[in-house]
């Protein structure tokens, strides 16, 4: 989605907290996509903001077949 790819684009330049808002608008509209979901997930990561990067990397991991590999303790 555009708001995905706009996140990705301010992410990279350092704008993660417009990022951030892109990736929420993102998830808004696309609540199931894992890509969106672990985008925004590792911006509140690296933001230093671990409540909200939790419940997004929790989505993630509800909406993965496969098991995520990430220790979720360390949040």
């Amino acid at each position: 989605g555009a708001f995905n790819n706009l996140g990705n684009v301010l992410r990279e330049q350092g704008e993660t907290t417009s990022a951030i808002k892109n990736y929420m608008k993102a998830v808004d509209l696309e609540p199931s996509s894992y890509s969106f979901n672990i985008n925004l997930a590792e911006a509140f990561a690296a933001q230093g903001d671990h409540d909200d990067a939790l419940e997004y990397f929790e989505n993630c991991r509800d909406l993965s077949y496969l098991p995520i590999m990430w220790d979720l303790s360390l949040f």
